[in-house]
């Protein structure tokens, strides 16, 4: 079963809402913006990402249950609270408290990401150990289309993707969307245009880690411009999104979509509203940062 089809079960003939899993699609943003996680570059094969931790013990994620978004209390509290400090994540943010960190490759990211964004949310994802050696492999893997999915397994939302099987059609049900509600509003938090003023700081850790196992002469800025490029120019339909059943999948019925890249149908699948709302982030911050 191929990544860049919907992977949804067969339908049935009832009932009209069928659940199926889906991975998530906001480590593309995450990913370019400063945050994301590596949970097994042993297992994949991803010659470019692999190389990138040479040597390294195997990264792990943070603990789930502070960063995963697969609860009804997290999309509740994010729809809620559309501009608080908390986005929807409990509990202390000890960050601003601890004894400064050296600034290290992770530190100095870290310290950016709290400098313009109150999200204890995004906080937390940052948390993760090799946080940008994992930026710039999912960067990579986006500015080719790909999915970036297995270097930001942390971010896989839990639960139930649905459909509706109408009289005219099937369709996705526009409720699955709220799933991301919670990621998107973390990434509402962000001041984008300070973040890309901010980029410049931290392009010597990213250069010297893209050196590492680029092709000589090429530049981490011009692979994180093409997955600016790729993203921002998604054109997100308006209205209901029709499928079409192969098999054991579902495709999109309009060829333009179903044609797009693996990492452009990610950001479809957050759904119009959430999909326009990291759109807009990431133009600023490309504007901001000289990129776009």
């Amino acid at each position: 079963m191929s990544e860049e089809s919907w992977d949804l079960p067969s339908p049935s003939p009832s009932p009209p809402h069928r659940p199926w899993a889906l991975w998530i699609v906001g480590a593309l943003v995450v990913a370019v913006l400063g945050a994301g996680a590596l949970a097994y570059f042993g297992v994949i094969s991803l010659p470019f990402a692999a190389g990138l931790f040479a040597g390294d013990a195997a990264p792990t994620s943070t603990d789930a249950s502070s960063t995963a978004l697969d609860g009804p209390a997290d999309l509740d509290a994010a729809s809620a609270g559309a501009d608080t400090d908390t986005d929807g994540v409990s509990g202390d943010d000890s960050s601003a408290d601890s004894p400064a960190e050296p600034l290290g490759p992770d530190a100095e990211l870290r310290r950016l990401l709290r400098a313009v964004s109150t999200s204890r949310r995004l906080r937390a994802w940052a948390s993760a150990d090799g946080i940008l050696k994992r930026l710039v492999a999912a960067t990579w893997l986006v500015a080719q289309g790909r999915s970036p999915r297995a270097v930001v397994s942390f971010l896989e939302i839990e639960g139930d993707f649905t459909v509706l099987d109408r009289k005219d059609g099937i369709f996705v049900d526009p409720a699955s969307y709220r799933r991301y509600d919670a990621f998107a509003q973390a990434v509402r938090t962000i001041d984008a245009e300070a973040l890309g003023r901010g980029y410049a700081e931290l392009r010597p850790h990213v250069d010297a880690a893209f050196a590492e196992v680029s092709t000589r002469g090429e530049r981490f800025d011009d692979v994180l411009a093409r997955a600016l490029r790729r993203l921002v120019a998604v054109r997100v339909p308006k209205g209901d999104i029709a499928l079409v059943e192969r098999g054991a999948i579902f495709l999109f019925q309009d060829g333009d979509l179903e044609a797009m890249s693996d990492a452009e149908k990610h950001l479809l699948r957050m759904g119009p509203t959430n999909a326009r709302r990291v759109q807009r982030t990431l133009r600023a911050f490309g504007r901001a940062a000289g990129l776009l």
